[in-house]
C-alpha cells in the first residue's frame, strides 16, 4: 500500500506534533503527516463535491468539518481507549498481584497482562515489554505507558507500582 504524505515543511510543527501524540494516545497506526495527508484530500474531496451540489459557501463548510474532524477523531479515539484501560484496570491490578504473590518478578507479571484478554491495556503492556526488551528501562516504560494515557488513575498506580519495586 503506497504511502500518501504532504511536504513535512508546509504542516506547522505544532500541529504536527499535536496530530501525532493524539495519534499515539489513541493507539492509531499512523504519522502525523500520513494522517493530515489523508484529511486533506478527504476534505479537499468534500469540498468539491458539495460546492458541486449545493454552493461553494456550503463547500467551504464541509471543508472545516473535515479539518475538525482531523483532530476530532484520534481525541475521541484516544478517550474512549483511556475509558477501556481504567476500566479493565481492576481486573489486571488483582491479576498482577496474584502473580506477583506467586513469586514472578514485575517483568514477567507485565508479560503475562500483555498475553490476557485486558483490551487496550493488555495491548499497552505489549509496548512496555517490547520497551524493555529494547533496553528502555522498567520505569521510563511504565512513566511513558501513564503519559500516553492521560489518565491520573493511572499515572498514580505506575508511580505506586515503581515505589513498590524501588
Amino acid at each position: 500500500m503506497a504511502r500518501i504524505t504532504i511536504p513535512r515543511r508546509i504542516v506547522p510543527k505544532k500541529l504536527l506534533r499535536s496530530v501525532e501524540v493524539s495519534l499515539a494516545n489513541a493507539g492509531m497506526p499512523f504519522s502525523g503527516l500520513e494522517w493530515i495527508s489523508i484529511w486533506l484530500i478527504i476534505s479537499t474531496v468534500l469540498f468539491g463535491l458539495v460546492a458541486l451540489i449545493f454552493n461553494i459557501f456550503i463547500g467551504l463548510a464541509a471543508f472545516i468539518v473535515g479539518l475538525a474532524a482531523m483532530v476530532m477523531i484520534p481525541t475521541m479515539r484516544a478517550d474512549k481507549r483511556k475509558a477501556m484501560i481504567e476500566d479493565s484496570l481492576p481486573d489486571a491490578l488483582h491479576h498482577m498481584a496474584v502473580a506477583v504473590r506467586t513469586g514472578l518478578v514485575l517483568e514477567s507479571v507485565i508479560q503475562e497482562i500483555s498475553e490476557a484478554e485486558y483490551g487496550p491495556l493488555s495491548e499497552e503492556f505489549a509496548r512496555i515489554t517490547l520497551e524493555i526488551r529494547k533496553g528502555r528501562p522498567l520505569k521510563e516504560a511504565l512513566l511513558a505507558f501513564a503519559k500516553r494515557t492521560r489518565s491520573k488513575d493511572v499515572q498514580r498506580i505506575m508511580r505506586l507500582i515503581l515505589e513498590g519495586v524501588e
